[in-house]
């Protein structure tokens, strides 16, 4: 049986990316998609509402809790490709979070928050 530190890192490590990447992938899927309806105007107010996104900001644990895991693990996988792999991808992830998916978000908080004249004079 496993070390039940590292199991717990393990599980918070994994849990962080599931949350953070599945927060981003929501988001990007509700900025991506097309002008709503009136009627969903709520719906995007509620999701998108004042503030910063605090489920994909999970993202930021997922090379931290790693690095703890590699450590836990005695340096044994720090020569394997994977670990290295993984964060080349999650250096990609974080960079377009940060680049293009949070100003996103932040603008489309803005519309959501502006009357309904304004929004419709903005093609809403």
């Amino acid at each position: 049986m496993g070390d039940p530190v590292y199991d717990v890192v393990l599980l918070l490590h994994v849990s962080s990316a599931v949350i953070g990447f599945g927060a981003l992938a929501v988001t990007g899927w509700s900025v991506g998609a097309p002008g709503p309806a009136r009627a969903e105007i709520e719906r995007l107010r509620r999701f998108f509402r004042p503030g910063r996104n605090g489920p994909a900001r999970a993202v930021f644990l997922v090379p931290v809790l790693g690095g703890i895991l590699l450590a836990l693990g005695h340096g044994s996988d720090v020569s394997k490709p994977f670990p290295w792999i993984g964060l080349g991808i999650w250096l990609v992830a974080a960079s377009l979070a940060s680049g293009v998916v949070w100003p996103a978000e932040r603008q489309v908080q803005r519309l959501v928050a502006l009357e309904p004249e304004a929004r419709l004079s903005r093609g809403w």
